[in-house]
């Protein structure tokens, strides 16, 4: 448990270190199968990651991972958030989220947002929630090095997609927080997303979550290591996306620190607790 700004952060640490003890031994394919079958989010991202970094061919194809992507996105921005902001759940497709297509330049970002069609109306209820410099975050960007190790800097959908216009338009005038990050799951669903790939020795994927970092030794046919780093490890890292944005949150607001970290959207259960919102 971590205390930031009067709020409680709960939640159990140490799920990446147990995947990498229990796969030792294995076979590398029934490793990567395990994976997938223990940590089902992200699924394809988790098995490709783990079969790049033990040398195997890729089970699955790209198609099939960005499919994966988006349909996390399109769940998360149609259902999910629109409950966590009290709205009526959206329709499942990019063209009911997007009606007139992805907003590519400020000015037709600010009029999509006015319009309230399609996911505007959730990014009304975020930008009338969180004005400028609330619940943001402001690090380093992940690359190959900071992806494997469990330090703090921005994993996220925001970071692979923050040098859109459109990005770097709300990083200005409403700060990197939960705007931000929710706006570029639009941005991923709408444009091509990075290869996976292999960085000296450490197989990079993207998720729905951001880059999956996985490190891997086999010998004599058998995993003898598994090293994996997940966005919700950077999240949830020392002065990470997480402790920073709670420190930005006004006091006693308890409604906008759980709703914040519905927008994180960590792989695993997070609670924060702190005194209630006074009527």
């Amino acid at each position: 448990m971590l205390d930031h700004a009067g709020y409680a952060i709960h939640t159990s640490k140490g799920l990446s270190e147990e995947a990498g003890r229990h796969v030792l031994g294995m076979a590398p394919r029934e490793a990567c199968d395990t994976l997938g079958r223990v940590f089902n989010l992200c699924k394809q991202a988790q098995i490709m990651a783990a079969e790049y970094a033990l040398g195997l061919a890729p089970s699955g194809t790209e198609d099939r991972l960005w499919a994966d992507i988006r349909k996390d996105h399109i769940f998360a921005l149609s259902l999910k958030l629109t409950k966590t902001f009290e709205l009526d759940s959206l329709g499942l497709s990019v063209e009911t989220l997007l009606p007139s297509g992805l907003p590519a330049t400020p000015d037709d970002f600010e009029a999509f947002l006015a319009s309230g069609n399609g996911a505007a109306a959730l990014l009304q209820r975020i930008d009338g929630l969180f004005p400028y410099g609330v619940g943001t975050a402001d690090l380093a960007l992940v690359d190959a090095p900071r992806a494997i190790r469990k330090t703090a800097c921005e994993n996220s959908v925001a970071a692979r997609q923050a040098h859109h216009p459109v990005m770097e338009h709300i990083a200005r005038t409403r700060g990197k927080g939960p705007l931000w990050r929710v706006f570029a799951r639009l941005v991923d669903l709408c444009c091509d997303l990075p290869p996976p790939r292999l960085h000296q020795g450490v197989a990079l994927v993207p998720a729905a979550r951001g880059l999956y970092a996985v490190r891997g030794e086999v010998q004599n046919g058998f995993v003898t290591k598994l090293e994996r780093v997940t966005p919700t490890d950077h999240l949830l890292a020392k002065d990470g996306v997480l402790e920073q944005s709670l420190r930005t949150l006004p006091a006693d607001h308890l409604n906008l620190a759980t709703a914040l970290v519905d927008s994180l959207d960590p792989c695993q259960p997070v609670q924060i607790t702190g005194a209630l919102q006074h009527a």
